[in-house]
C-alpha cells in the first residue's frame, strides 16, 4: 500500500501527491481511499481513488530512470497501428497503463506520424493529438519532478530532441 505524501503518477492525470487515506462509505461498505492532489495544478481539485485500484497509480520513476530516458529520446519502438479504432484502443491503454517509457515511446510515435502527415498537407485526427497533449503534459510533469528541473525546460528539452531526431533523420536519407 501506498502511503501519506507519496508521489505517484495518475496516468492521464499526471504527478499527484497522496494528502489522505480515509475510509468511506458511499453504499457497499466502509472502504479506503487515496486523496490525491494533482501537484501542477494552482486549484483545489481532489481525486479520489480506491485503495484496492492501486495498479491505477504508478510509482514516480527514480532519477537516473528519468534521465536515461531523456538520453534515449532518439530510441524509441513505433506503436503506430493504421486502423484508427484499434490504435485508439492502444493508444489509450498505454497511456492508461504504460511505463514512462512506454508513454515516451508512444510520444516519439505520435510526433513522428505528426511530422510525416505534415509533409503531405494533413493532420493528426483529433484523438490522436488529444493522446499527444495528455503525453506531453504527463512525461513533462513526471522528468520536472524526477530531475529536479522546471517543466518548461523540459517541454523544451523534449521538443529540441524531437526536431534534432526529425533533421537527423532527413539529413541521412
Amino acid at each position: 500500500m501506498l502511503k501519506l505524501n507519496d508521489i505517484i503518477i495518475l496516468n492521464n492525470v499526471g504527478v499527484c501527491s497522496i494528502s489522505e487515506i480515509v475510509d468511506r462509505d458511499f453504499g457497499a461498505g466502509n472502504q479506503k481511499y487515496y486523496i490525491l492532489l494533482p501537484v501542477f495544478k494552482d486549484t483545489t481539485d481532489k481525486i479520489m481513488i480506491p485503495v484496492e485500484n492501486e495498479s491505477n497509480l504508478r510509482v514516480m520513476v527514480s532519477k537516473k530512470e528519468a534521465q536515461k530516458i531523456i538520453d534515449n529520446l532518439d530510441d524509441y519502438e513505433d506503436f503506430w497501428l493504421t486502423d484508427p479504432r484499434k490504435r485508439k484502443e492502444a493508444f489509450l491503454t498505454i497511456l492508461y497503463k504504460g511505463t514512462l517509457k512506454d508513454l515516451k515511446n508512444l510520444y516519439l510515435t505520435i510526433q513522428n506520424k505528426r511530422v510525416e502527415l505534415s509533409k503531405n498537407k494533413k493532420i493528426l485526427n483529433s484523438t490522436d493529438r488529444n493522446v499527444l497533449d495528455t503525453l506531453t503534459k504527463i512525461i513533462s510533469e513526471e522528468l520536472s519532478i524526477a530531475l529536479n528541473r522546471d517543466i518548461n525546460d523540459i517541454k523544451a528539452q523534449l521538443t529540441t530532441k524531437f526536431i534534432e531526431q526529425i533533421a537527423a533523420q532527413s539529413s541521412s536519407k
